[in-house]
């Protein structure tokens, strides 16, 4: 075993892994978009130390490991023990990195509140606060056009599993939740409103729903056979159609907005 700060350089029983449970093809297309990712990251973080890059990379492999597991043979069929002997970590490491089971597979949580947060607080004089949250998601829909072909049939494999596990669907609520209370605080503190006050409230439930209508708009795309940069720009469209219906009823929260054009 080794302790939470290494990282395991060869990732040879993890391969093996995945091409057992996904087959060769899709394994090794799973192989590259890590290797994209492990560059996106590298892009967004160019001051990372090497201690701070072995810690996510560790990280990461604990969490393929588990989705891969997650989605191929069943939440509640896999145990925490499992997924860290595969990666070869400690149980106690693997719960050092997420705090619960359910985290392993929501593993970008903390992120994706952060990210709305920043988009609202730091939105140039002028954006309405829909347009700030469109533009965080936009940054996750990058990631869509260099995903290799084989791995867009495990997405909605990934939904499935969510829909079917009702403590995953209890943990995505759970940061549904969050992030409509992180909102409702940033939206009243532009307002200069109370955050108990209905109007953040409700602007806020709005906004983060469409984090779902994002999800719900992939997987329609992903099935109808889209790919890439047609999969990403269509996802786009149907989230400004939204906007565009949110921006006429958010525009108290930024009077000097625009009304969104026809």
């Amino acid at each position: 075993m080794v302790d939470e700060g290494e990282v395991l350089w060869d990732e040879s029983r993890i391969q093996h892994l995945m091409a057992r449970e996904l087959g060769e093809e899709v394994a090794g297309a799973l192989a590259l978009a890590r290797e994209t990712q492990e560059r996106w990251t590298r892009r967004r973080h160019p001051h990372e130390g090497l201690r701070e890059r072995k810690k996510r990379h560790t990280r990461q492999q604990i969490s393929d490991v588990a989705t891969v597991l997650f989605v191929m043979r069943g939440f509640d069929q896999v145990t925490v023990s499992q997924i860290a002997q595969i990666v070869g970590v400690s149980e106690k490491t693997v719960f050092n990195y997420f705090p619960t089971k359910e985290s392993l597979v929501f593993d970008r949580s903390d992120e994706t509140v952060e990210r709305l947060v920043q988009a609202l607080r730091e939105r140039p004089q002028g954006e309405s606060p829909t347009r700030a949250v469109l533009r965080a998601l936009d940054e996750d829909m990058k990631d869509l056009e260099d995903l290799p072909d084989e791995l867009y049939a495990f997405l909605p494999r990934f939904e499935r599993m969510l829909e079917a596990t009702p403590s995953l669907r209890a943990a995505w609520l759970d940061l549904q939740r969050r992030l409509v209370e992180v909102a409702t605080e940033e939206l009243a503190a532009l307002a200069e409103l109370d955050p108990r006050d209905p109007e953040p409230m409700v602007a806020a439930r709005a906004i983060v729903a469409l984090t779902d209508l994002a999800n719900a708009s992939r997987m329609r795309h992903i099935e109808a056979g889209l790919r890439g940069r047609e999969l990403r720009e269509a996802v786009l469209g149907d989230l400004d159609r939204a906007a565009r219906l949110l921006d006429v009823g958010l525009r108290s929260f930024n009077p000097r907005a625009p009304l969104p054009s026809a």
